[in-house]
């Protein structure tokens, strides 16, 4: 019984993620090759086992040509991470063909290497990596950070970051803008930069950014970044981040409490407005509209008033 076990994986065995199938016929040891499972390399150990000993160097022979062929379809070609990175060996050295999306773009890569004879090979492939790194300088130093893009230049070994922009193309810009100054007057024009986006940073609202549709504010008080309200309109916003800055801190606890309550309130308005939408009739509805244009009131907070009136 244990013979019989050791017979059914005798010739395969594994290496690393694979499984590698082999054979010793007349003396000498033969390579059947290496495959994904060992349902693969157990069936071609088998069908080798049927060769008589007579056929076996013939066989052998063309089992090999086919196994290159198909070798050579690939060769050149592996997969790094996400992409498929292409090389090619040329006078006793290894020569990087790029990384690409997909294994078919690598693989026309190569295969053009491939055409290119001996002694046009180097000038093909200095003009070949020239065109590669034009290519990529076109978007080196700038990289997609969330919803934004960020920019960077290196000088003398340290990185200087260039700031954060809404679209590829205005990174793109700067990237390019820093690209043509010159060494010696680089940390002048750096210094010069900062100072300018510094100022235009200034400009804008502090403590008011968009988020989707609405506004949000939000102010660093008593040693806490505070939230005080998301609006409709940057106008709104802006105008309680102000009263916010006017609030002195012995009041600002008070103050930003009946914020809250109010923010909480309008929650529960919304939530009862999305929920008596659901469970109340369009004329109830145009009713509670009405009601709420004569008080002067949105509907939301004639909810927050009237919830034991109109919910379940």
């Amino acid at each position: 019984m244990r013979n019989e076990q050791k017979a059914r994986t005798v010739g395969v065995s594994k290496t690393g993620n694979k499984w590698k199938a082999y054979i010793n016929r007349l003396g000498k040891y033969c390579h059947l090759g290496s495959y994904v499972s060992k349902e693969e390399a157990l069936a071609v150990r088998k069908k080798a086992e049927g060769i008589s000993r007579d056929d076996f160097p013939e066989w052998y022979a063309q089992f090999v040509t086919q196994r290159d062929a198909q070798n050579t379809r690939t060769a050149g070609v592996s997969k790094r991470g996400d992409k498929w990175s292409a090389s090619i060996h040329n006078f006793g050295r290894r020569y990087h063909l790029g990384t690409y999306v997909s294994k078919e773009e690598a693989l026309v890569v190569r295969k053009k290497a491939e055409e290119i004879g001996r002694d046009d090979f180097p000038e093909w492939y200095a003009q070949f990596v020239t065109r590669r790194n034009e290519q990529k300088s076109s978007t080196t130093g700038v990289f997609k950070y969330g919803n934004t893009w960020r920019a960077y230049i290196y000088h003398l070994g340290r990185r200087y970051p260039l700031g954060t922009f809404v679209s590829k193309e205005e990174a793109l810009v700067v990237r390019k803008e820093v690209a043509a100054i010159s060494r010696d007057n680089f940390l002048e024009w750096y210094a010069e930069y900062l100072e300018r986006r510094g100022v235009q940073q200034r400009s804008r609202p502090l403590g008011v950014h968009q988020i989707g549709i609405n506004w949000k504010a939000n102010i660093y008080r008593l040693g806490k970044l505070r939230y005080i309200g998301c609006y409709r309109t940057k106008e709104e916003a802006i105008a309680v981040r102000k009263k916010a800055e006017e609030v002195s801190d012995e009041d600002f606890s008070e103050w930003y409490n009946r914020i809250r309550g109010r923010l909480k309130e309008r929650q529960v308005a919304s939530y009862r407005n999305r929920q008596i939408g659901a469970t109340v009739s369009e004329e109830e509805l145009k009713k509670i509209d009405d009601k709420a244009i004569g008080l002067k009131l949105s509907r939301a907070e004639l909810i927050v008033r009237a919830v034991a009136t109109y919910c379940p």
